[in-house]
């Protein structure tokens, strides 16, 4: 998923996940907790950011770790979590 983005997306989607290691409450990643849906694919308890105003990721946390699971625009964002 990572790998098909285009190298800009992926150069800022790393300068986001740096930003939320540093301050994971920092207004630019406007982070979320995603809602359960009946037609999303996502994990209870996932949590989203914004990586760019077209590209969404989400992570959960396992005991004191955050797992990155998923990255992509933001129409696949609304599939994945069932939003529409």
């Amino acid at each position: 998923m990572y790998a098909r983005l285009p190298k800009y997306v992926r150069e800022i989607a790393v300068e986001k996940y740096q930003l939320f290691v540093l301050d994971p409450k920092h207004p630019s990643l406007n982070c979320h907790i995603l809602k359960k849906t009946a037609r999303g694919h996502h994990r209870v308890g996932t949590r989203a950011v914004c990586v760019n105003r077209n590209h969404r990721a989400s992570f959960y946390i396992d005991a004191q770790t955050n797992v990155w699971y998923w990255i992509g625009t933001h129409a696949d964002y609304d599939d994945f979590t069932g939003v529409k």
